[in-house]
């Protein structure tokens, strides 16, 4: 769901033409984006601490918790801000944004639950979160390499989805609104 969270907020500001005045502003892209990601990061664990502890009362380890959903929500936010960018509709974006959650939900979860243990599939940066939340449940020990994969991986591949998140805003914000 984090993928439409941040998708409806770009939607939302470019029907309310808040785009087009943010790159007016002296406010950099790098500034915009991360308080995006910071507060939508937030909201994000804030529901899965509420719903884990619901659920499961104190039972898991929560530092593997939090650092998969961060990494998670971190990678998806990434995802969906980049592939609301080109869409002038969200209706228009709805349709294809499911087919980036299926990519990259679905295999990580099929290799989780040893449905189809590819090793192929730890190129999807949202196997490495999966993984640290098996193991905030005792659901899977992750050897150390699987904990360095968990936690680099995704952040190495943030990184590259800032830069083309950045090209992004550029290619279809700033280049249309002819600044």
């Amino acid at each position: 769901m984090r993928i439409f969270f941040i998708g409806g907020s770009v939607f939302f500001e470019k029907q309310e033409r808040t785009l087009g005045a943010i790159i007016s502003t002296p406010l950099r892209f790098s500034e915009y984006l991360a308080a995006k990601l910071v507060v939508l990061s937030a909201l994000s664990l804030f529901v899965a601490l509420i719903v884990v502890s619901v659920a499961h009362g104190i039972a898991y380890r929560p530092l593997p918790l939090i650092v998969g959903v961060l990494l998670g929500t971190l990678v998806m936010l990434l995802v969906g801000f980049i592939t609301s960018m080109p869409f002038t509709s969200v209706s228009d974006w709805f349709i294809s944004s499911t087919v980036w959650l299926v990519v990259m939900s679905g295999p990580p979860v099929l290799h989780f639950s040893d449905v189809w243990p590819q090793p192929a599939l730890y190129v999807i940066p949202t196997l490495g979160p999966l993984m640290l939340m098996g193991e905030a449940f005792d659901q899977v020990a992750l050897a150390p390499w699987q904990v360095t994969y968990a936690v680099i991986y995704p952040v190495v591949c943030a990184g590259a989805l800032w830069w083309v998140a950045k090209a992004a805003f550029d290619r279809f914000v700033v280049a249309r609104s002819g600044a």
